[in-house]
């Protein structure tokens, strides 16, 4: 699988999913919108780094394989690729 935002060497590749809203649809998923590529010697101070910082409405998962669109289940905390058949 080629991955469309592929690993860059020395960095660390995030997956940021946005949450369902728990309070409409009692699940604690959500589907992956955005992929980061981090230095680990950098902080996780900045502009985009800021805007995903709200705990309550975003996650940050480390994946190598993950892609957009994907979905966080629900209680198990697995990312699955929807498209795969």
């Amino acid at each position: 699988m080629e991955l469309s935002y592929p690993l860059t060497p020395g960095y660390v590749r995030w997956v940021i999913v946005e949450l369902d809203d728990f309070e409409t649809t009692k699940s604690n998923g959500g589907t992956v919108i955005d992929i980061l590529a981090i230095h680990p010697n950098s902080s996780l101070d900045g502009t985009v780094n800021t805007h995903y910082a709200d705990e309550t409405k975003y996650k940050w998962i480390r994946s190598d394989v993950a892609e957009i669109g994907w979905v966080l289940q629900d209680k198990t905390n697995i990312l699955l690729d929807t498209n795969k058949k």
